[in-house]
């Protein structure tokens, strides 16, 4: 079961996307609608779940933004806010960015549950070729040159252009690039 092997590895590299599953569920446990299929034995999908390194990325970006618009910084300014709020609080300011002193308020209005439950949805990948969920992606299946495929977003956002990825395979197996 996915879930397992994410939350087992929630120490490793991928605490961001366990805490980001459970926060657009609103709660932990198989009632939330990710973490129930993700739960699911043979779950016939795939999910590009996003490493620590790439949400501390796009956390960076996202709070300087809002640090830039919402308290007029300077961007250098900013990004070196952004910075060392993601080193001082990690994982928090995913799970409960509320309870962050001082800029907690400014963080929940940017990290949303809806926000973050588009974040889970782009990441499960569709069939190729079709806005269709309830197909598991083998790696002789993924693209080798960059093609746009289809993600659960899809599913309701017909228009929408899915995930952009290519494979490259080395020595230590599968790495997809974006």
């Amino acid at each position: 079961m996915l879930w397992y092997t994410i939350a087992a590895n929630a120490g490793g590299s991928y605490t961001y996307f366990k805490a980001a599953v459970i926060r657009a569920d609103g709660v932990e446990g198989p009632t939330g609608q990710f973490q129930a299929a993700l739960m699911t034995a043979n779950a016939n999908f795939t999910v590009l779940a996003p490493t620590n390194a790439a949400f501390e990325d796009i956390l960076i970006k996202l709070i300087a933004q809002a640090a830039m618009t919402q308290q007029g910084m300077q961007q250098a300014a900013a990004l070196l806010f952004a910075q060392g709020l993601v080193a001082t609080y990690g994982v928090t300011i995913i799970s409960n960015p509320a309870t962050i002193p001082v800029y907690g308020e400014l963080l929940a209005s940017q990290i949303t549950p809806a926000l973050l439950q588009g974040v889970v949805a782009y990441h499960i990948v569709g069939k190729p070729g079709t806005p269709t969920i309830g197909y598991r992606d083998f790696t002789v299946n993924f693209p080798i040159e960059a093609a746009s495929q289809p993600t659960l977003v899809n599913a309701s956002v017909a228009a929408h252009p899915g995930i952009s990825f290519k494979a490259t395979f080395g020595a230590s197996g599968l790495l997809l690039l974006r």
